[in-house]
């Protein structure tokens, strides 16, 4: 299981050097999800990521973004930020809304088969280096890492 910390990227421990990639901010709708998913793909593609890293940074953005649209009131900003750990050779990607609620700590749990929500923790702590959770005074930042290579 990837390390899981309560921090903003830019202060995760013996990481330094975030070099800027991209960033969106958009009106949080259900819609808006598949225009991000395409943005972060286009964006690791652009940094250097390989293509099974665009691939999951494209899949981990894509529930970050619904849960965001999900649990926050219409017409929230949902701001997308992609950031790259020069000397970890990581992608960082976080999400941030305005929504007050933080998310639980991860738990192990398997849903149903037919369950139509569930998936979100089990797939970034099985697929992300690091992710986490950073409270902000007006909302809330997840985010995740992974090796661009």
């Amino acid at each position: 299981m990837p390390a899981t910390r309560i921090h903003a990227p830019a202060d995760r421990a013996g990481h330094h050097m975030l070099a800027s990639v991209a960033e969106l901010r958009c009106v949080g709708t259900a819609e808006v999800v598949r225009h991000v998913r395409n943005f972060v793909h286009e964006c690791a593609i652009g940094a250097g990521a390989s293509a099974d890293t665009a691939q999951t940074t494209k899949l981990l953005a894509s529930e970050l973004v619904s849960n965001a649209v999900r649990h926050t009131p219409d017409g929230t900003v949902v701001r997308v930020e992609l950031l790259h750990d020069v000397p970890c050779g990581q992608l960082v990607v976080g999400v941030e809304d305005g929504g007050a609620a933080i998310p639980a700590a991860p738990r192990r749990r398997r849903p149903s088969w037919d369950a139509e929500s569930g998936r979100g923790i089990p797939l970034m702590t099985s697929l992300a280096n690091e992710c986490g959770v950073t409270p902000l005074p007006d909302g809330k930042r997840v985010w995740f890492a992974l090796a661009m290579s």
